[in-house]
């Protein structure tokens, strides 16, 4: 699913997302461990620069800034 880094951001801002930007790498890929599935990506001029993603409990994580982070993920 295509998104803007607009609608990210606006989850994070609602509390529908939690912000995983500037987390750790340890925390990153402990979070990797647990099935995390994308759910949709967003794209710019430079290439991606957010994501969503949700864990199989339903919580949903925000990257909203083209950040290593979201390359580990996607």
């Amino acid at each position: 699913m295509k998104l803007t880094q607009k609608e990210i951001k606006r989850l994070v801002k609602t509390g529908a997302a939690v912000d995983i930007t500037t987390w750790s790498t340890e925390k990153i890929k402990e979070l990797q461990n647990k099935n995390i599935e994308k759910v949709g990506l967003s794209f710019g001029v430079y290439g991606m620069n957010g994501g969503l993603f949700k864990d199989k409990n339903g919580n949903s994580y925000a990257i909203t800034a083209r950040a290593g982070n979201l390359f580990i993920l996607a």
